[in-house]
């Protein structure tokens, strides 16, 4: 019955999308949130009329933002889009990297992170987007999943090395661990993240994805900051309940 609901609403949606769409879009939406439904994205099973309307309109809006990029990415390998995109890259794989500084040394960095960027690039076109998320922040989970493993390997490389440098230069197992299941936290948040309303999500995601102080959140979304503080404070108590019911253990975020 759930899924009927579901179904019925996403009908609708599409019948009142027609009217100021051409029908290539509205075909094209349909088969996204099917698939992102079969691939258990989204899960309507105990949702709200309003949680599954909330998805569907998040999946449209991507789409119309987004479908074209994609297209020009992926089938038309549009030559502006990829510089557009390879720029990101490039600035996302040097923020990644300076997380490992104590091992990376000059002579490597700028291999790993032509590296890094031409496998990012690579899983990019292989991989299917969702359109439930914005195209940006998922292209830079993508780098953050090739990176943490790019890494893992970097280490196991180092650890291995016999040329005379002094091994107290390469840290302690557990560092490299430790950064990799906080990468992993942030993946699983990502989920969660659902279970927020719009502006919660929104402020989370530029809190800890995208670094952005509460000042910044508030100027740049026209909030006052006490209101800033206390939708995060909210946004933080769902998330914890949200991963305690899918037996996740909270780690309160900093």
């Amino acid at each position: 019955m759930t899924n009927f609901t579901f179904k019925k609403l996403l009908w609708h949606n599409l019948q009142y999308l027609s009217a100021n769409h051409p029908e290539g879009i509205i075909k094209g939406i349909r088969p996204v949130v099917l698939v992102n439904l079969e691939n258990k994205r989204f899960d309507p099973s105990g949702k709200s009329t309003e949680e599954m309307q909330e998805y569907i309109q998040r999946v449209i809006s991507n789409y119309l933002e987004w479908y074209q990029f994609v297209n020009l990415l992926v089938e038309e390998r549009d030559h502006d889009v990829w510089v557009t995109l390879l720029n990101h890259l490039h600035e996302w794989a040097v923020v990644f990297l300076r997380k490992y500084d104590a091992i990376i040394d000059g002579d490597y960095f700028d291999q790993l992170r032509q590296d890094l960027v031409q496998e990012t690039a690579k899983t990019i076109l292989k991989s299917r987007f969702p359109f439930d998320v914005s195209f940006m922040p998922w292209a830079r989970r993508i780098m953050i999943n090739v990176g943490k493993v790019m890494m893992r390997v970097f280490y196991r490389h180092l650890s291995q090395r016999d040329d005379g440098q002094e091994t107290e230069l390469i840290p302690d197992p557990h560092t490299i661990d430790e950064y990799v299941a906080l990468t992993e936290l942030q993946v699983t948040l990502r989920g969660a993240m659902f279970t927020l309303s719009a502006r919660q999500r929104e402020i989370i995601e530029r809190r800890y994805f995208q670094d952005q102080s509460f000042e910044t959140i508030a100027k740049e979304l026209k909030m006052t900051l006490n209101a800033v503080y206390q939708r995060h404070y909210h946004a933080i108590r769902n998330l914890a309940n949200s991963m305690t019911s899918q037996n996740i253990e909270y780690v309160p975020l900093g």
